[in-house]
């Protein structure tokens, strides 16, 4: 088999080609993968701090107001559901995130209650 002097020539430059081009495919798989991450963790993050403005107004003495409690109720099994899907992930970081974010809130709902 001869191997032309063209295709001897283009072989390298196609090489270069395949690698960028593999490249930039694995490089925007890594950024959507990176993105649905940081969505699910601004969904966290959401939902911890939705009813906290509501608390500290009541702790401050602004309102007497407290929190809906359907609304407490609703946002704490979606952490809940969150902090499930956690654990089945062995997402050690959202574990620990959502672990902090009850603390606050039972600290923030017990410093209203034993007031």
């Amino acid at each position: 088999m001869k191997v032309s002097m063209s295709e001897t020539i283009l072989k390298p430059f196609i090489l270069v080609v395949a690698f960028i081009k593999n490249t930039y495919k694995n490089f925007f798989k890594q950024l959507t993968e990176i993105s649905v991450e940081s969505i699910g963790w601004i969904g966290v993050a959401a939902l911890h701090v939705a009813t906290i403005p509501g608390l500290l107004a009541v702790m401050s003495g602004l309102s007497d107001d407290t929190p809906n409690i359907d609304m407490s109720l609703l946002l704490w099994t979606a952490l809940m559901l969150f902090f499930l899907k956690a654990l089945l992930k062995k997402d050690m970081v959202m574990i620990f995130i959502i672990t902090m974010g009850f603390i606050v809130q039972c600290v923030l709902m017990a410093l209203i209650f034993f007031k």
